[in-house]
């Protein structure tokens, strides 16, 4: 191992390390935090600016779910300024898919949306995720697009994209996709009124839980 590539070696495993316990036992794991944790310490080491923007994604989804939104604001502003710094299409995606939601949580709408639509405009199936199959930028825009039409009122829109979203991961039937799909769409039909696809999309979610 290249001893200047030190740090994109063990940031990359850790990365790894923290995206599968999110997966197996959800964001607020402390084992997840305690290798984002790791990650944040060696972040400014690592070399392959796709790797940070990727590890800044995680930094910035961990500061949220761990209720630091002022950490998780200003990682957010950091990825979004790494993303416009560099041509790379896949890294702007990365970053903007991983930032678009904090914005949202934070009540950014506008930008939210800005980030997402960029990331649908730009998204093709070959494209690199930063978490492989644990996580398609695609779903995840049309996700929080929806809810960005939810708060503004557009409700149809809202559930036209929460549709989206669910077909998008229904496709690529990878389960963890699938279930965050469904669990965020939901959301999109239980606070326009309508209970019945809300049931379908919960139960849904909870028979591939228990699968």
């Amino acid at each position: 191992m290249a001893i200047e590539h030190r740090a994109d070696h063990e940031v990359g495993l850790l990365v790894v390390g923290a995206a599968c316990h999110w997966v197996l036992t959800g964001y607020a794991c402390t084992q997840a935090a305690a290798l984002w944790a790791r990650v944040e310490k060696s972040v400014d080491q690592v070399t392959d600016p796709r790797l940070s923007i990727v590890a800044l994604s995680g930094i910035c989804t961990c500061a949220y779910v761990g209720a630091d939104t002022r950490k998780a604001l200003a990682t957010a502003d950091r990825l979004i300024m790494l993303a416009e710094s560099t041509e790379d299409i896949d890294s702007k995606v990365i970053a903007y898919s991983g930032a678009g939601p904090i914005l949202h949580y934070l009540g950014q709408f506008a930008r939210c949306e800005r980030l997402l639509e960029f990331v649908l405009d730009s998204y093709r199936p070959g494209r690199k995720s930063g978490f492989g199959r644990l996580h398609d930028p695609k779903v995840t825009a049309y996700n929080w697009l929806g809810l960005c039409h939810l708060a503004a009122g557009r409700f149809d829109q809202a559930k036209r994209y929460a549709r989206m979203a669910v077909d998008h991961a229904t496709g690529i039937a990878q389960p963890f996709v699938l279930s965050t799909a469904l669990s965020i769409a939901a959301r999109a039909f239980a606070e326009t009124g309508d209970e019945k696809t809300t049931f379908d999309l919960c139960d849904r979610c909870i028979e591939l839980s228990d699968s």
